[in-house]
């Protein structure tokens, strides 16, 4: 079982509020709701990721990547009396996207500073507009309200109907001034580019 299993589990129980009696499988056949895993090697290479190793299917409408397999034939569910059976491995996948492995991969293997987004996966399939692991999620919460008969439904919020997440991307949290001087150079504020080296060299620079 690769290390990313509890990160993307933990990750689900979270958002979806699952209580631990709830058991998921991997690579339980005794389980109630069971993912077939995909005996991948990937995440121990540290290689691009082979298109090969991926399959489109439709899952309500909307055609989803499964990773790690090349097997179209499988139905994305399979019921029997006893238990639901996953059987493309959504873990897997979801750690793939989630992680950011296509980036580590890449840094792994070259000192270039950044990787490039028409490298990515997500490009090259034209996705990346599509919530790939919400959709993932909503297969596991689908399987999980089958064979324990709930209602599944993600209550990242509470009962509040959307949130508002402000974030950030710094790429250069100690040089930043440098940068914010040189466009004040160059936008001939001689003056206010002085303020910047100053408050820089004082520690009081944003």
């Amino acid at each position: 079982m690769y290390p990313g299993y509890a990160y993307i589990i933990d990750y689900f129980r979270r958002l979806y509020h699952l209580p631990e009696q709830f058991s998921i499988g991997y690579g339980d056949p005794t389980a109630k709701v069971n993912i077939l895993p995909s005996r991948t090697s990937y995440f121990d290479t540290f290689t691009p990721f082979d298109a090969n190793q991926l399959v489109m299917k439709d899952w309500k409408g909307v055609s989803l990547p499964f990773l790690f397999t090349d097997s179209t034939e499988l139905s994305i569910l399979q019921q029997t009396d006893n238990s639901i059976t996953i059987q493309y491995d959504i873990l897997a996948a979801a750690f793939f996207f989630l992680s950011g492995w296509q980036e580590i991969v890449y840094h792994n293997t070259t000192l270039a500073p950044r990787y490039a987004y028409s490298d990515s996966l997500q490009n090259k399939q034209d996705i990346t507009d599509l919530p790939v692991v919400y959709y993932y999620f909503e297969i596991l919460a689908e399987a999980i309200s089958m064979a324990y008969d709930l209602n599944l439904k993600p209550a990242p919020w509470e009962d509040a109907p959307f949130a508002i997440f402000p974030s950030h991307d710094i790429d250069t949290c100690n040089t930043g001034w440098k940068q914010d001087a040189a466009f004040e150079l160059r936008n001939g504020r001689f003056f206010s580019a002085a303020g910047v080296a100053y408050r820089a060299f004082f520690r009081q620079d944003d």
